[in-house]
């Protein structure tokens, strides 16, 4: 039963994403060819929020069904942090970066750049003040200030406890959970004196 109820949900998340695909395609060509500027404007935004989300949807797809394809290679993961940043259109200067070990990590390059962009993007949107990244000799700690979160597990999409409701649907930190577990590591979260602490162990 659990099983049929899984493949439901994924086949009902492909018929979304398929349905979507075209009239938001359809929705920024028609935008870009607007003469309102200040219209326009919002408009590229709310349709590019759109394709985000889209893209969201296709990793929770995959990451549910399995399908998510890991190939895995060592990198340093100051490497991957770059790749994040890069992503994320930020310097490593907009954050405060703390290297403790010459960490290097078997993972799959362009997800665990995904996972590190998720945790880094939730802080900086969330968080109070500057956003902290420690790497240590078998983890990478990701801290920022502010309110404890109300749910500590990441097994549901569009957890609001997470992710404010007027900013997100809380798919990246469910997303960056199902990333880290398919690499055999583990996505822990504590809330200490008023900082919130995501530590991914790398012990696999």
């Amino acid at each position: 039963k659990i099983k049929s109820l899984q493949e439901s949900r994924n086949l009902f998340l492909r018929n979304i994403m398929h349905e979507l695909k075209t009239p938001i395609s359809k929705g920024k060509l028609i935008t870009d060819l607007m003469d309102d500027a200040k219209n326009q404007e919002r408009l590229q935004r709310i349709f590019s929020r759109f394709e985000y989300l889209l893209g969201e949807f296709t990793k929770i797809e995959q990451v549910t069904s399995n399908a998510l394809v890991v190939n895995k290679n060592s990198f340093r993961v100051v490497d991957i942090l770059d790749n994040s940043f890069d992503i994320l259109l930020i310097e490593s200067s907009d954050v405060d970066l703390e290297i403790n070990a010459n960490l290097e990590i078997d993972v799959d390059y362009e997800l665990m750049s995904t996972a590190f962009k998720n945790l880094i993007d939730n802080a900086l949107k969330y968080g109070i003040g500057r956003t902290k990244i420690r790497v240590e000799e078998d983890a990478i700690v990701f801290e920022s200030n502010g309110e404890a979160l109300e749910n500590s597990s990441f097994e549901m999409a569009f957890n609001r406890a997470f992710e404010d409701s007027s900013k997100g649907l809380g798919l990246g930190l469910y997303i960056t959970h199902h990333i880290v577990k398919r690499h055999g590591f583990t996505l822990n979260y504590t809330w200490i004196d008023g900082v919130n602490r995501f530590r991914i162990e790398c012990r696999s």
